[in-house]
């Protein structure tokens, strides 16, 4: 009996190996639509799992979104989707982004990008030209202050000053 009752066991183990096991798929849309639902299911419960997995062990915060292929949303989150969320926003809005977002209109925006740098452009120019004449003034003056200067301009310039002022005021209220 004993030579017997293992050759039935054995028959019984093959007949219980239909299945091919766990196999790797082709990663495809499932055509489907009730499988795609099933797929999408089962899915999404391992990756929250998965996620919760992670926080459980690792203590990290987490949030997971999901948007179904009807638009329904799935979250899940440790300690809680709208905390992570928030702390993610304020850091994204506290650390600045270094390089500039990609956008589609290309002509127009890389027309505003070349006037601006234009723009910028001529004003380093205007201030390193500002910075020379301020050296250049420090030099004459041998390191004095600006208002020094002025003392070697007052004898000689005040009286053409004063006359250029009066003809100045003059011509603008139309007495003289």
């Amino acid at each position: 009996m004993d030579a017997t009752d293992s050759n039935q066991q054995l028959q019984q183990q093959e007949t219980r190996r239909t299945s091919k096991g766990r196999q790797k798929i082709e990663i495809k849309k499932v055509e489907k639509e009730s499988n795609r639902y099933v797929t999408f299911s089962k899915r999404k419960n391992g990756l929250f799992k998965k996620a919760t997995e992670l926080s459980t062990l690792c203590g990290a915060e987490i949030a997971v979104i999901v948007f179904s292929e009807h638009r329904k949303l799935f979250s899940c989150g440790q300690p809680d989707v709208d905390k992570v969320l928030d702390r993610y926003l304020a850091e994204t809005e506290r650390v600045p982004n270094s390089f500039p977002a990609v956008t589609n209109n290309s002509i127009e925006s890389q027309l505003a990008n070349k006037q601006q740098y234009a723009r910028s452009l001529k004003r380093l120019e205007d201030e390193q030209t500002v910075a020379k004449m301020i050296g250049n003034m420090n030099d004459m003056n041998e390191g004095g202050f600006w208002w020094d200067l002025l003392g070697n301009f007052q004898n000689s310039n005040t009286h053409n000053l004063r006359g250029s002022a009066t003809c100045l005021l003059h011509g603008a209220t139309g007495l003289y």
